[in-house]
């Protein structure tokens, strides 16, 4: 029918976990794009009133396709929301990526190397990204949620998540701060 999966990271070894930083047009178009770590796109999105201590991360949400539209998915995803409001943790960051139409390629971890270089960084300096799909004969629709994922996405909105930016398997990363 239905599942999701909830996981739980300590801040200290989530903060630097490294995504895709958009810098996006009035028009929707991704005009420059960099690498940043997690706690950067936090800073640079939220007024964080507190220290966030704990990731809470819904890493798996899905409903089978005969149930869908039958409100199963929205009753799973308000569990995840219950689950991260009755965490006893002060400073709460409650995260999920939503998968990308070309999420099982590895177009976007390949992508990530080749902006990070050789050297070992943490954060790239912002590129053209017209540049980069010619350079690396990406796709146009690069960053386009999958389909499928689209309720999902209806549901972080209604709940007043952010968007922060891409994984490195090209799903959206949204995030609050609770």
């Amino acid at each position: 029918m239905g599942g999701l999966v909830i996981k739980f990271f300590p801040w200290e070894r989530l903060k630097d976990q490294l995504f895709f930083s958009p810098r996006i047009s009035q028009d929707g178009t991704i005009e420059e794009l960099s690498v940043q770590s997690i706690s950067s796109l936090v800073e640079k999105n939220f007024k964080i009133p507190k220290k966030i201590n704990l990731g809470i991360y819904l890493s798996f949400f899905a409903v089978h396709e005969v149930h869908r539209k039958k409100g199963l998915g929205r009753d799973l995803f308000e569990r995840y929301i219950k689950e991260v409001e009755e965490n006893p943790q002060e400073g709460k960051l409650a995260f999920t990526i939503i998968l990308g139409k070309h999420s099982f390629f590895p177009l976007g971890e390949t992508l990530m190397q080749n902006m990070l270089g050789k050297k070992p960084r943490r954060s790239t300096e912002e590129r053209d990204f017209q540049e980069l799909k010619t350079l690396y004969h990406l796709p146009e629709d690069l960053f386009q949620t999958d389909p499928r994922s689209a309720a999902t996405k209806a549901l972080v909105k209604e709940r007043g998540f952010t968007f922060l930016g891409f994984s490195k398997f090209l799903g959206e990363l949204w995030g609050k701060i609770f």
